[in-house]
């Protein structure tokens, strides 16, 4: 299965979130409950849960399930996603930016309360949802009307700390919501970044494709695209499916380089390279590629520097991006020259 990632960012996640949330099975629980603490050692976060509930980590992701005795399918959910915060946004900025996508996520959405409240790390926000879900979800309360829907509470507490945002969605059906919800009361007032566990590797090896780890870079993300980063700096790799067959050169001018530069705020082209341009061939691990340099800003009006390489190789877009700020930007290229040089295709 090949690794996909689409061409927006911040936009989509937390609605793809809750999606997730849906499809999660889960466990068993005991009749008395203390609070305990859960830790994602890799992703570097902590929070208070109750005994009763079960826990499962997922390289960055875990996820916590309350469920009855014997029970098939858990009461209530809560996901911890972690996110690389590229644009420097709050978690307030964070969320409102997903707010469309959320509401087409469900048949009805309803905000109850919104809010932003202290936290040690950084900014944070609480948000409360009432949702309708059509058809089967694995989570208590299937679908018991007329139209094949069932109604939900959904909460959303997003903790940033400048690098992270980390977006913990709460899920019950909404009669039994009562008797689970207070978890979210812990986590809220539990919830810390805490060093994370060095993972050793010197070589990203997914199912497409393989590249190196400079040294003084972290691997920090191995799910649907790979992201190292170095202080500030930080360079994504992904593969996703191609529009159009067509040569690399075309597909960046006529469908990449457009779809950037509606999506980034003050988007400047910098420099530009193509296969057979410049001193050397440019090349991702053997197939022509382009090389392009641009500008951007973020929401809070810093500007990024970024630096790219695409390549297009059986059907799919492979690319390397390069995200810093213009005083990071020169020692950071250093390290995506070795891994665009370093890739490899499986």
């Amino acid at each position: 299965m090949k690794l996909r990632r689409g061409s927006t960012y911040i936009s989509r996640i937390v609605a793809a979130v809750l999606l997730v949330a849906l499809c999660l099975a889960a466990a068993g629980c005991k009749e008395e409950a203390e609070l305990i603490t859960g830790k994602n050692t890799r992703g570097g976060y902590s929070f208070s849960y109750p005994e009763d509930w079960s826990i499962k980590t997922d390289g960055l992701s875990t996820v916590i399930t309350a469920g009855d005795v014997g029970g098939s399918v858990p009461y209530a959910i809560v996901r911890f996603t972690l996110r690389e915060n590229v644009g420097g946004v709050t978690a307030k900025e964070f969320w409102e930016q997903s707010a469309d996508d959320l509401t087409g996520a469900f048949e009805k959405l309803e905000i109850t309360k919104k809010e932003g409240f202290d936290h040690n790390s950084g900014s944070a926000y609480d948000v409360r949802m009432s949702v309708t879900v059509k058809g089967h979800t694995n989570l208590y309360g299937q679908p018991d009307k007329d139209d094949g829907s069932a109604d939900y509470t959904v909460r959303q507490l997003l903790f940033e700390e400048g690098r992270y945002i980390c977006v913990a969605t709460y899920m019950s059906e909404i009669s039994h919501s009562p008797d689970y919800e207070g978890v979210c009361g812990n986590i809220r007032d539990s919830f810390a970044y805490i060093a994370p566990e060095e993972t050793g590797k010197t070589t990203v090896d997914g199912s497409d494709f393989s590249v190196p780890v400079p040294e003084g870079w972290k691997l920090d993300t191995a799910e649907a695209y790979y992201t190292l980063t170095k202080g500030k700096a930080s360079v994504t790799v992904s593969v996703f499916s191609a529009e159009k067959n067509m040569a690399v050169e075309s597909y960046w001018e006529e469908i990449y380089a457009p779809s950037i530069e509606a999506s980034l705020d003050g988007y400047s082209l910098v420099r530009l390279l193509k296969n057979g341009e410049g001193a050397d061939p440019v090349h991702l691990g053997g197939i022509a590629a382009v090389d392009a340099e641009y500008t951007a800003k973020s929401i809070s009006g810093s500007e990024y520097r970024f630096r790219q390489r695409i390549a297009m190789y059986d059907g799919d877009v492979y690319s390397v991006v390069l995200t810093a700020s213009e005083e990071d930007f020169a020692e950071a290229v250093e390290g995506y020259d070795r891994i665009v040089e370093g890739f490899l295709y499986k």
